[in-house]
């Protein structure tokens, strides 16, 4: 295999789930394709590999694959790691890992497998009988994760006071945390997988289940906007391959900063916290009134401060009727209805 430079336009990072029984069988049930990163994190899984990747070579993987597991000698799930460059066929192992991948839940999607359920029954010394299924469609998935990428993504968690997940036709979710916890600081909060008859309806069900993920963090942030902005980037729908770097290139360059719906955004979020100092306020009155002497304060969610991209906002809020708010900032005054 040819010593592939990592950072060579064009080459490929791909993974292969392989299972091993005690009696030396092996199945690869599909590869994974990791490429879009930044660092050492995966922005987006997908499998089978994108085009551009040749059945030639993406069998030579598998083969490999199968051959590097197996000589291990031991029965179990592993995760074989290669670059691959797909104009010239040549490929780089990289090494072996114990257990499934991170994003296994793609090939499971694919192939209708449980993988995970496969790597128990093989630790409890079962076998593996007949041949994998074949992988059917096109798989993707994206990691929502305690991020901020307006501050170069660092950690910024906090508790998870709401979360819901996306439901649907090829639509999974696979929650890391439940409401009530904190993450620890730049962990996952959820993966999202979409899986379609074709690459095109797979991307497409991904963003729509990306954008029906909520997820509120009190004291956090999210990457929820900087992941709905990489989903819609002409780069993952055009015919002829896209460079893996035009991500980091994007990044490097500012504009994955979020810029569309930021005044709704920011609309929201002051409503949303116009009502969270209402509710306290409605407690702290409860409580001082069981002591018989209820207190009612002058003011309830009057000032609300919030920071976007760097930059302070002072809004004004107050509840007009029912789901009607009036918010107030820098000379402007709207109604909004929540």
């Amino acid at each position: 295999m040819s010593p592939l430079d990592p950072s060579a336009a064009g080459v490929r990072r791909i993974e292969a789930p392989v299972l091993v029984d005690r009696r030396g069988a092996v199945w690869t049930p599909g590869l994974i394709d990791v490429t879009l990163r930044l660092g050492d994190r995966v922005v987006l899984a997908e499998s089978p590999p994108p085009p551009g990747v040749s059945r030639d070579l993406a069998g030579s993987l598998r083969e490999a694959a199968a051959r590097l597991a197996g000589a291990r000698g031991a029965a179990g799930a592993f995760t074989v790691s290669f670059l691959a460059d797909p104009a010239s066929g040549e490929q780089r192992f990289l090494g072996t890992a114990p257990g499934l991948p991170e994003a296994v839940a793609v090939v499971e999607a694919a192939n209708e497998l449980d993988l995970s359920a496969l790597e128990l029954h093989l630790s409890r010394n079962g076998t593996l009988d007949g041949q994998p299924p074949e992988s059917r469609g096109f798989s993707m998935q994206v990691t929502l994760s305690a991020l901020d990428p307006e501050d170069g993504f660092a950690p910024r968690s906090g508790v998870i006071e709401a979360l819901r997940l996306p439901a649907g036709a090829g639509l999974r979710a696979d929650a890391a945390v439940e409401e009530g916890e904190e993450p620890p600081d730049g962990a996952e909060i959820v993966r999202v997988t979409a899986h379609g008859r074709t690459r095109a309806e797979a991307l497409g069900r991904l963003q729509r289940g990306l954008a029906r993920t909520e997820v509120a963090v009190r004291g956090g942030t999210t990457d929820k906007a900087f992941l709905t902005e990489v989903l819609d980037r002409a780069e993952l729908t055009s015919r002829e391959p896209a460079d893996p770097g035009w991500l980091e290139r994007l990044v490097a360059s500012g504009e994955h900063l979020p810029r569309r719906g930021a005044e709704a955004a920011l609309l929201a979020a002051a409503v949303a916290t116009y009502e969270e100092e209402l509710a306290l306020a409605r407690a702290r009155f409860q409580a001082s009134a069981a002591r018989g002497r209820p207190e009612v304060p002058k003011e309830i969610g009057r000032a609300v401060e919030l920071r976007h991209r760097g930059h302070e906002y002072l809004f004004r809020v107050s509840r007009l009727d029912g789901r009607l708010f009036r918010v107030e900032t820098e000379g402007t005054r709207l109604e909004v209805l929540a």
